[in-house]
């Protein structure tokens, strides 16, 4: 009878026993994959910060963009060159109108 006894609660031990063992691997693959998940959001903050650093650095513009600081100098120049083109142009006007003034007031006194 103890033999039976022994015999019955065998099985049931041994289910308690695979269902432990089988939590402990799932804790064990959970742990991994958290582990896993933390290196990679370190990893990728580091990068991140890599990157910020090397965008905001002085030679950023000059190492990526080396035709950037001359293109921006040849469009400050042209905008100076137009302004000057559009004063030369209403004193032009100005200049037209008063002569036409002018030339009616002479053919008044004509």
């Amino acid at each position: 009878m103890a033999i039976a006894k022994g015999a019955n609660g065998a099985p049931a031990f041994l289910g308690v026993a695979i269902e432990a063992w089988g939590s402990w691997e799932q804790y064990k693959r959970e742990e991994a994959f958290r582990k896993s998940i933390a290196k990679m959001v370190e990893d990728f903050e580091k990068r991140r910060k890599e990157l910020i650093g090397l965008i905001n650095a002085e030679q950023f513009r000059e190492q990526f963009f080396g035709k950037y600081l001359q293109l921006k100098d040849s469009v400050a120049q042209l905008q100076d060159s137009l302004k000057d083109c559009n004063e030369r142009q209403q004193r032009f006007q100005a200049w037209r109108v008063e002569a036409q003034t002018i030339q009616a007031q002479f053919k008044a006194l004509s």
